[in-house]
């Protein structure tokens, strides 16, 4: 017998259940009843569907990181008539925007839980996920070592530092938030703090002379990038 299509609005319903319960009890603790109970339907229907708990971890992980980081370039999509400056200013400023304004700290629970249950998923998304979107940054500094534009010795690893930097920031954000140093560090807008730290650091470290600012970005690509942002937020249900 035929499998019947699972429409996509309880599909997402489901997956997004299934996040909580991932996020609140890892992988060992989540329970196919509550996720069922959760989304209103009943527990045969999960496994008809998704198979296994198993099956349905990993749905939930694909699902978070196809919303934005994929590595079709739908992610930050850039006009192929920018400079290579232009290009990465402007991954830069979306980068920032989207780990600021759309962070989804469920998904962040679970992939700690991951880590703590050896799952090892993370080597799927960099994998699948991750990796091409470091790929993407350093072909920008590629072209932009062809042009004259950049300089250095190792563009994966100028890309490298600026991500790992990046995300170490606002993990650590809250570790700091009694340190002495903290309004040093963070001041009253972390985001804007880290931004222009970043133009300025990122493009001195590839040996650009002119200071390089978000004014340089095209106001429509920003406009863009925006509204992408918003609306993955919206999908990861990050307004409830």
């Amino acid at each position: 017998m035929t499998k019947t299509h699972l429409n996509q609005e309880t599909k997402v319903k489901i997956l997004l259940s299934a996040k909580k319960e991932f996020a609140q009890h890892g992988f060992a603790g989540a329970r196919m009843e509550s996720i069922a109970k959760q989304t209103g339907v009943n527990k045969a229907m999960l496994h008809y569907y998704f198979g296994s708990k198993e099956h349905l971890y990993k749905e939930v992980i694909i699902y978070l990181v196809d919303l934005g980081l994929k590595g079709d370039s739908t992610f930050c999509n850039l006009q192929s008539d920018l400079s290579p400056t232009q290009k990465l200013s402007a991954m830069i400023y979306c980068i920032v925007t989207f780990h600021f304004d759309a962070i989804d700290h469920d998904f962040h629970r679970i992939i700690a839980w991951d880590f703590a249950e050896g799952k090892n998923s993370m080597k799927m998304l960099v994998k699948d996920y991750f990796g091409p979107e470091l790929v993407r940054l350093e072909n920008v500094i590629l072209e932009g070592i062809k042009t004259g534009e950049f300089r250095s010795n190792s563009p994966i690893m100028s890309v490298w530092s600026f991500i790992v930097f990046l995300i170490t920031y606002i993990n650590q954000k809250e570790i700091y938030s009694e340190a002495e140093i903290y309004p040093r560090l963070y001041g009253d807008n972390p985001k804007k703090k880290i931004m222009d730290f970043l133009f300025v650091h990122v493009f001195q470290s590839l040996g650009v002379a002119k200071v390089v600012t978000i004014d340089d970005i095209p106001p429509g690509l920003i406009a863009g990038f925006e509204k992408q942002i918003s609306e993955i937020k919206n999908n990861r249900n990050l307004n409830l």
